[in-house]
């Protein structure tokens, strides 16, 4: 993998990351490909581009103080990985910090794959 080629998927994953904390919707639907699909661990299931995009853009309004703590990124031929503890406030207040992890594929500048591995013994729901 070429130096240039990590950085780029690195500014990707940390642009991805930005946009979810702050629920920039124009953002992350420029960061995923129209073909995107994301499979979550705890369903086992894919989820499509315009249903990701609709849960991750309200992430910040549903979930007070919704961030992404002790973030880990290593670049991948294809893309990158991401380690991190999800943190904010449930819906009844209290505080949860969940360890999760991505695997994402970029291509063509924007992430066209991603699986979610997300310790759901921490989930606030």
């Amino acid at each position: 993998m070429s130096a240039d080629k990590g950085s780029d998927h690195l500014a990707i994953a940390e642009a991805w990351t930005d946009a979810i904390t702050n629920g920039d919707r124009d953002q992350i639907e420029n960061l995923v490909a129209e073909s995107f699909v994301m499979w979550r661990n705890v369903t086992r299931a894919t989820q499509e581009r315009s249903e990701f995009i609709n849960l991750a853009a309200r992430l910040s309004s549903v979930l007070p103080g919704f961030r992404y703590a002790d973030v880990k990124r290593i670049a991948t031929d294809d893309g990158f990985v991401q380690q991190h503890i999800v943190t904010g406030q449930g819906p009844s207040g209290q505080t949860f910090e969940a360890p999760a992890c991505i695997i994402c594929q970029v291509h063509h500048g924007r992430i066209s794959k991603m699986d979610e591995y997300y310790d759901s013994a921490h989930d606030p729901r």
